[in-house]
């Protein structure tokens, strides 16, 4: 299932390298929906976190995403809300597990624009490290 979400092309994923180990990956879907985004607990505090966040923002401007947005745990919350992503309360994955509904509006001028935002499924930079590699 994994493979086929990187598959796709309505989704765009990156993944980060350092010293030639995998240390973390994103994937974004064309909804705005940021799926997946996570980093070796050893790689953390680094920066490649905020240069894979900065990549899929650059990558969801070019497709015209007005916001994205994520659920994410508890070990990810306070570094999303550090990058400018809008807690928006608790929701339950369809595994079960609790986490925390985030959002981030996007401008086409690169700015946030905070005023609060009406939820569909229908959204119509910073410089990339040369360690990142898209698929």
């Amino acid at each position: 299932m994994v493979a086929t979400w990187f598959a796709s092309t309505g989704n765009f994923s990156i993944v980060a390298i350092e010293a030639g180990v995998l240390i973390g990956v994103a994937l974004l879907t064309r909804a705005g929906k940021l799926s997946l985004c996570y980093l070796l607990p050893e790689a953390q505090g680094r920066g490649a976190g905020k240069a894979l966040l900065a990549r899929v923002e650059a990558q969801a401007k070019q497709w015209g995403i007005k916001s994205l947005q994520l659920d994410s745990t508890a070990t990810g919350a306070e570094f999303y809300a550090s990058q400018g992503f809008i807690r928006a309360g608790k929701v339950k994955s369809p595994y079960g597990v609790e986490t925390s509904f985030f959002w981030k509006p996007l401008d086409a001028d690169g700015s946030v624009d905070t005023r609060r935002p009406r939820f569909c499924n229908c959204n119509t930079t910073p410089s990339t490290p040369d360690n990142l590699r898209e698929s």
